[in-house]
């Protein structure tokens, strides 16, 4: 047990890396867009090293509806999520860097009440609580601060200016997330091959490409390939040890409780940053902190310890 949370710690670190690296992109006027693009070509051939290739059927990619539905979500999910963290970026930039990444984290919201909808998955008074806390915390963290002596902690900026990309982000990578789970409601279907995760790399690839394929020949230079090459090493680690404390704690029937620990670790560990180095959050803006947490485990319909 002790084993499967510290992989869950380390996956969380790896998602507050990510979160502080997104900051930095923005202090070093780093393109998102080329950012964004460099950092999948550079994951891609991780990802596709990754693959099964022995349990492998070409059957399940190729012939029937099914296919074409694997397909379908999988590229939609790999170009909502690029464009997530594209819109992710420029929210952080644009005042409010602690509520957009937060925020982001909190789109688990959206793959929970779409597979209530969609495939009828069970509400338990555990998850309506879950989702009042995450409000709570969202609502304590978008307030308005001010310094003691009595000046706005920022310059103000217009709600649209910084709010409406930040819920861009929440629903992009909500419905990535969907996207990507989809094919966990089949039946008699798992992927034994790994497959998901290079389909949905390929789909955000090549929608970038289709968008601003430009970029990579207009907007680029070393700072830009550097920043690139360590999100797609944060980012194949956090897959990566995710994956690995999912594995552990689903052998003590705890596996649910895998995504809300890490995902409160990035949250945690990217506010600490802001608080301590930038001097971005004041003392009471870290009240919301404890509601969107417990609202994480709650949504994840754990229900172990009663």
């Amino acid at each position: 047990m002790l084993n499967a949370l510290c992989w869950c710690v380390v996956a969380g670190g790896f998602i507050a890396l990510l979160g502080i690296l997104y900051d930095l992109v923005n202090r070093r006027g780093v393109d998102p867009v080329a950012f964004n693009l460099f950092g999948a070509l550079f994951l891609l051939p991780a990802v596709l090293a990754g693959i099964n290739w022995g349990a492998l059927h070409p059957g399940e990619l190729f012939e029937g509806a099914r296919a074409v539905l694997l397909w379908s979500s999988m590229v939609l999910s790999g170009g909502l999520m690029c464009v997530g963290v594209i819109v992710l970026i420029v929210a952080m930039k644009r005042g409010k860097p602690e509520f957009a990444w937060t925020f982001s984290q909190c789109s688990m919201v959206i793959p929970f009440l779409l597979g209530v909808l969609c495939f009828g998955n069970v509400m338990h008074w555990s998850n309506y609580l879950g989702l009042i806390c995450v409000g709570a915390g969202i609502v304590l963290l978008g307030r308005k601060r001010k310094r003691r002596s009595g000046t706005d902690l920022r310059k103000p900026h217009r709600l649209s200016h910084w709010f409406l990309p930040a819920a861009g982000a929440f629903l992009f990578i909500g419905l990535s997330q969907f996207l990507f789970s989809i094919p966990s409601y089949w039946t008699e279907w798992s992927d034994e091959a790994r497959i998901r995760i290079p389909m949905q790399a390929l789909g955000g690839l090549a929608a970038l490409f289709c968008w601003k394929g430009r970029v990579f020949f207009q907007r680029w230079d070393r700072r830009t390939v550097l920043f690139a090459a360590l999100f797609a090493l944060l980012t194949y680690g956090g897959r990566a040890t995710l994956y690995a404390s999912l594995d552990r704690l689903a052998a003590f029937g705890m596996a649910p409780i895998g995504y809300p620990i890490c995902q409160s670790i990035g949250i945690v560990g990217v506010a600490l940053y802001l608080g301590l180095f930038r001097r971005e959050l004041t003392r009471d803006a870290w009240l919301f902190l404890p509601p969107i947490v417990v609202g994480l485990f709650l949504l994840s319909r754990v229900n172990w310890w009663w």
